[in-house]
């Protein structure tokens, strides 16, 4: 904790409250509380609830499928809205999926909106082993795995097989769909799966991080099928960087009640410079030193936005 003093005091600056319980670093901002057990679970709290990032606005009940749980935090957020009446959330590592359900803890009023699977989502299903550095961020992990590391097994799942249920109980209760999905590559397969069983039409909103990393594929690849279903993207990825883009369906029958926006940027946004530490390792009371390595700065070069929707045949004038 005193190793990391300032960016607690730039926490609170930002309106966050900060406790020791035990040995555990909790912190509370916009009404989430979370564990601060290591730096990497800080690095969330500029996108999710500096810039609001997740933030939609809808006046009807909806389902939200969360791809890409990580520890939880976007979960929590989209569980806090009145009209969320259930959250869908997946992370395939068993490290980060615990990391999560001892976030969930901590907010239980929100908690019992959420189902969490600890499965990843793909194109195909696959038990395998794979390699997780344990220096890495946990936000950069991917169902690949790395090529060092320590070894952990995972279940993967055709992404359109586990989801058809979820969106055909929304669609029964009258609920819209929305979507977000920040799996390191794995949006690709997602996609391609979810257009050959035509569930792509079925949701409403989609909040997607598209990643470079995977040889031959480009945000394009992404948005074409979404136009194809009428959705209009707005495409400001940069020229380097991941990007980021959010499809709204204003199909939808009071599209009055739907911001109809998105938003898409680097995945290394730049932050404050409270929340811009160059090392990152565990957090303990003791005031420890970390032992995990360097990471480097964030780039403001790295920025990127997308904004998606979708609109329906005529607008009001």
């Amino acid at each position: 904790f005193l190793q990391h003093l300032s960016i607690f005091r730039g926490f609170y600056e930002y309106g966050a409250a900060v406790k020791i319980i035990g040995n555990d670093v909790v912190v509370t901002i916009d009404g989430v509380s979370f564990y601060a057990r290591v730096l990497d679970d800080l690095r969330f709290i500029d996108e999710i609830f500096l810039r609001n990032t997740y933030n939609f606005l809808l006046g009807k009940e909806c389902c939200v499928i969360d791809i890409g749980m990580n520890i939880g935090l976007v979960s929590l957020r989209f569980a806090q809205k009145a009209v969320v009446k259930e959250v869908h959330s997946f992370e395939p590592l068993r490290r980060t999926y615990d990391r999560a359900r001892a976030n969930l803890s901590l907010n239980p009023e929100f908690a019992r909106k959420i189902f969490a699977y600890n499965i990843g989502l793909a194109d195909t299903d696959e038990e395998k082993t794979i390699l997780i550095n344990d220096a890495g961020d946990s936000g950069a992990f991917t169902i690949g795995g790395s090529a060092i590391g320590t070894p952990e097994h995972i279940s993967v799942r055709n992404a359109a097989t586990v989801l058809k249920p979820i969106v055909d109980a929304a669609k029964s209760n009258g609920r819209d769909i929305i979507a977000k999905v920040d799996c390191e590559g794995s949006e690709f397969p997602i996609f391609t799966t979810l257009e050959e069983h035509g569930l792509l039409a079925d949701i409403s909103v989609f909040m997607v991080e598209w990643h470079r990393g995977v040889r031959g594929k480009t945000q394009h690849d992404l948005i074409a099928p979404l136009i194809g279903h009428g959705f209009v993207i707005f495409d400001l990825t940069a020229k380097a960087e991941n990007g980021f883009f959010m499809p709204s369906d204003a199909r939808v029958r009071h599209p009055e009640r739907i911001l109809p926006a998105a938003m898409c940027y680097s995945t290394r946004p730049r932050s404050p410079s409270c929340l811009r530490p160059k090392s990152i390792g565990p957090i303990s009371t003791n005031g420890s030193r970390p032992t995990q390595g360097e990471r480097e700065e964030l780039s403001l070069d790295d920025l990127a936005r997308i904004r998606v929707w979708k609109r329906p045949a005529a607008l009001p004038l």
